[in-house]
């Protein structure tokens, strides 16, 4: 499948959801307030489009093994935007 295609399968509030967090890095706590929802679902939203995407054009196509990042090629947020591995701390929290 290419990757146009299961972008497009996506929901479009998963979609919205990993457009704000990993392209414009927003925190989950910012892009909860875009929303109108609690940061937790923002997160889930974001997790589950990366699943679908890593469903949709398996493995090796989004990133390789999940030890490596979350298996989302880099440019489409193998990491959280501040760089730091998967969870939901901001990247205010993440700064030193």
């Amino acid at each position: 499948m290419a990757w146009d295609e299961a972008w497009g399968q996506l929901e479009p509030d998963h979609r919205a959801a990993l457009v704000l967090v990993v392209q414009e890095g927003l925190s989950y706590e910012e892009a909860a307030e875009v929303f109108g929802v609690r940061p937790g679902t923002v997160a889930s939203r974001v997790s589950r489009a990366r699943m679908r995407l890593r469903q949709s054009l398996g493995e090796d196509a989004v990133g390789g093994s999940r030890a490596a990042g979350d298996g989302v090629p880099s440019g489409a947020g193998s990491c959280r935007p501040d760089g730091a591995p998967g969870g939901a701390q901001t990247r205010k929290e993440a700064r030193p």
